[in-house]
């Protein structure tokens, strides 16, 4: 199974565990049937955010098969956006406010000049001018 989060249009990788058999079919749950694969794993990109259901078939040489099933949630692709006030001033503005207005982030990692960087995800910084 993949490691969480997994994102929209993000490749996502998918490993065989099963028994070594001899060939082995892939769906990934977007309605387009099994795909044919060999041991290997198996990389495929989802471009809509959902919950899908992935099914590995494993064949062996006696004519046997089994099935292994794995329900995933592919989350909406983040868009980074902010707003900064005040954004007019002469040579120092204090007190910087950033307000983050992304879409689908859990995660912030500011680079605010001057060397500084913030984690918040509403940080505060005094701007210079250089």
């Amino acid at each position: 199974m993949p490691p969480n989060p997994l994102c929209q249009n993000a490749p996502v990788t998918f490993t065989n565990t099963s028994t070594t058999g001899y060939f082995y079919k892939w769906d990934f749950g977007v309605g387009a049937g099994y795909v044919n694969t060999s041991y290997a794993p198996q990389t495929f990109t989802y471009t809509s955010p959902g919950t899908y259901t992935v099914m590995n078939v494993v064949y062996f040489a006696a004519g046997c098969s089994d099935t292994a099933k794995q329900v995933i949630t592919i989350l909406p692709a983040p868009t980074a956006s902010f707003v900064m006030t005040p954004t007019v001033g002469c040579n120092t503005l204090t007190a910087v406010s950033f307000t983050d207005v992304s879409v689908s982030a859990t995660a912030w990692n500011w680079n605010l000049g001057n060397g500084n960087t913030s984690a918040s995800q509403t940080p505060q910084h005094k701007l210079i001018q250089q």
